[in-house]
């Protein structure tokens, strides 16, 4: 493997792990760049990433929790909520993982108000889903159409 010592050689040889499927690698690079820059969002967001695509829930959680703390802008923290708040999901930490997103539902992103719909419904706060149903109505009538008629499916 190459040795890297630029952030931007990391990030590139990442990303084009991540998009050819090869967590495995991307997992590896993704820990040698959090060594290397402990420092940067960017490594501990990759790290976290590339975790959540091997199935390891937990560090993807530490990791991005990482990467949130070290964001300076509020997009970037937005992307390691919505990370986070994913694996949490899948770690079935409901709770935690909705009032992560809420400090982003003013910020009207669609991803968020999907998620904070999806935790609110398994959590079976029935006013809280309503509120985000509207919500993402608001944003984009299709998108919740969708969902909607997953959830109505499962």
């Amino acid at each position: 493997m190459a040795v890297f010592t630029r952030l931007d050689s990391f990030v590139k040889q990442i990303a084009l792990y991540l998009q050819n499927g090869d967590y495995q690698s991307a997992g590896a690079l993704s820990s040698e760049m959090a060594a290397a820059f402990p420092h940067e969002m960017i490594s501990h967001f990759l790290l976290a990433k590339s975790s959540f695509r091997l199935g390891k829930y937990a560090a993807a959680v530490d990791e991005g929790t990482q990467a949130f703390r070290l964001a300076r802008l509020r997009e970037d923290m937005a992307a390691c909520a919505i990370l986070v708040s994913i694996a949490m999901f899948m770690l079935r930490q409901y709770p935690e993982g909705y009032r992560m997103l809420l400090a982003f539902e003013p910020d009207n992103n669609e991803q968020v108000v999907e998620l904070l719909l999806i935790f609110s419904s398994v959590l079976g706060d029935e006013r809280a889903t309503e509120k985000h149903i509207r919500a993402l109505m608001r944003l984009d009538s299709e998108a919740a159409d969708g969902l909607l008629s997953r959830f109505a499916v499962a």
